[in-house]
């Protein structure tokens, strides 16, 4: 059930589908969302998925590699 999610397929994309035991719901589409842009799961809580995963880049960013926590260079950029 896709319910009244935001969940948005580009008509050239298939829909997508999901396992009968994982289905999808807006309460999992919500708690996806909180997961990703709260900081408190980085080691020093100081940055989330979303500081390197940039969702107005198509989730990615403009950068060789990533900088982590405490201002690491990592050794891959986010895909």
């Amino acid at each position: 059930m896709m319910g009244s999610s935001k969940l948005i397929v580009p008509a050239h994309f298939d829909s997508p589908s999901f396992p009968a035991d994982n289905a999808f719901s807006d309460v999992r589409w919500e708690l996806g969302k909180k997961l990703f842009f709260d900081p408190i799961l980085s080691r020093d809580e100081s940055i989330s998925c979303a500081s390197c995963h940039l969702p107005e880049q198509a989730f990615s960013d403009e950068h060789a590699v990533s900088v982590g926590v405490e201002g690491r260079i990592g050794t891959r950029n986010s895909p």
